[in-house]
C-alpha cells in the first residue's frame, strides 16, 4: 500500500486480526462437536479447538508483558496434560456381538476437557479485550488494535 508520500506502509495489525477472527471462526465451528474425529487434520476436534488457541495465544504474545506471557503459557500447559491426561472415550477389551471392542464415551472427561478449553479461552480472550484485539466498546472505540 502506499501512503501520501509515496513510502509503503504496512499495517500488520489488521493482519493479525484476521488471523484471530479466522481461528475463532473455526474453534467455534468446530466446539459444535468437538468429541468428533477430524478427517482433515487426524484428530478430534478439540485438539483442532486447542491448537486453534494455542495459534491466537502464539499471535498476540509479542504484545503481552512478561506475566501474562507466563500466566498463558502456564494455562496453556496445564490444558494440554488436561487432553492428554482424560481421554474422553474408554475402548473396552470385551468385545461386542461382531467381535470389535466397544468404545463408551466417558463424560466426566469430556466435561473437564471442556471446562479446560473454555477457561483457556477465557485467558485468551481477556488479554485479546486488554489490548484491544477484540470488539472495542462504544464508549471507548479508540482501544481498537486496527482501523478501519
Amino acid at each position: 500500500m502506499e501512503g501520501d508520500k509515496g513510502e509503503v506502509t504496512f499495517n500488520q495489525a489488521k493482519l493479525q486480526q484476521i488471523r484471530i477472527d479466522a481461528r475463532f471462526i473455526e474453534i467455534d465451528r468446530l466446539s459444535v462437536n468437538m468429541f468428533t474425529y477430524n478427517d482433515l487434520y487426524h484428530t478430534d476436534n478439540y485438539n483442532v479447538i486447542f491448537q486453534g488457541l494455542v495459534d491466537i495465544f502464539l499471535t498476540i504474545s509479542y504484545n503481552l508483558n512478561p506475566e501474562e506471557r507466563k500466566e498463558l503459557d502456564d494455562k496453556r500447559k496445564a490444558t494440554r496434560n488436561i487432553l492428554r491426561n482424560n481421554p474422553p472415550f474408554r475402548t473396552h477389551k470385551l468385545l461386542s456381538n461382531n467381535n470389535y471392542p466397544v468404545t463408551n464415551f466417558n463424560t466426566k472427561n469430556m466435561d473437564i476437557i471442556n471446562d479446560a478449553l473454555f477457561d483457556y479461552r477465557m485467558l485468551i480472550e481477556g488479554m485479546l479485550g486488554k489490548y484491544g484485539f477484540s470488539n472495542p466498546t462504544k464508549q471507548d472505540a479508540s482501544r481498537s488494535a486496527v482501523k478501519f
